[in-house]
């Protein structure tokens, strides 16, 4: 007659269906898998860091990149209705654009980096106004932020930012602010307030407000912002708009 069986000579899967035979003492549950060692551990992470700060720089290029284009498009965009729209209803239309403080809420526009704000409004007439008189237009949809970008002069024309360039040339950054500024709302306390409006004619012309002569070209430069501070991303965009015309080029490295 065969001895009886010791506990250790067998043990039992966690399924409750599987036995499984031992030479020697048996291990518990969850001691057959080897653990990481400490060394082991500190080599994973070594590599970790190199590889994080090898590719760290490219993924917030990239990210800047995205956010430049993203922002580029999106004002190309509201230009291109506002302009659409005073053709067809023969009006005129008031594009206010400014700097506003990225973190600042959004009803607030304090004046900063880290967005910039578009607001459109039509003449109530169907006649050009003065920068005076803008209060008495009407919006013309909902005030617009872009995150992650603001205005400012880009003088690089190579590669992808060669574009025109003659004396008819007039960047938003150069050209006049209005005075008092457009403000929004248009009525009551004043929440964010625009240094710069284009003005574009039933004829699909623009012209920077308060500038007394009709520029060749408008051009608004754009550059990508991390947080509230400006000049620490390289990826720009340049926005071109035809001043007879109102065509709306977007140039991008």
């Amino acid at each position: 007659m065969p001895p009886p069986l010791k506990a250790r000579d067998f043990w039992i899967h966690p399924d409750g269906n599987t036995v499984n035979w031992c030479d020697e003492a048996c291990p518990s549950h969850g001691e057959n898998r080897r653990a990481f060692s400490l060394v082991e551990l500190m080599v994973v992470m070594a590599i970790m860091a190199i590889v994080i700060g090898l590719t760290g720089p490219a993924l917030t290029a990239l990210l800047g990149s995205n956010g430049i284009s993203a922002g580029a498009s999106g004002l190309a965009e509201q230009l291109d209705r506002a302009r659409a729209y005073a053709v067809a209803r023969q009006t005129y239309v008031y594009v206010g654009l400014g700097n506003f403080r990225g973190s600042a809420p959004d009803n607030q526009g304090q004046a900063g980096v880290g967005r910039v704000g578009v607001f459109t409004v039509t003449s109530p007439t169907g006649s050009s106004v003065v920068p005076a008189d803008i209060s008495n237009c009407r919006p013309i949809g909902r005030m617009e932020r872009l995150n992650g970008v603001m205005i400012g002069k880009v003088s690089s024309r190579t590669g992808g930012l060669e574009r025109p360039n003659n004396a008819s040339v007039v960047s938003l950054e150069e050209g006049a602010t209005v005075s008092p500024p457009m403000t929004y709302p248009l009525i009551g306390a004043t929440q964010f307030a625009f240094p710069w409006v284009l003005e574009f004619s039933p004829q699909g012309m623009v012209r920077i407000l308060g500038r007394p002569n009709q520029p060749g070209l408008v051009e608004i430069g754009l550059q990508a912002v991390r947080g509230d501070q400006a000049g620490v991303d390289p990826n720009v965009a340049v926005i071109q708009l035809s001043g007879l015309i109102g065509r709306i080029t977007v140039f991008r490295p």
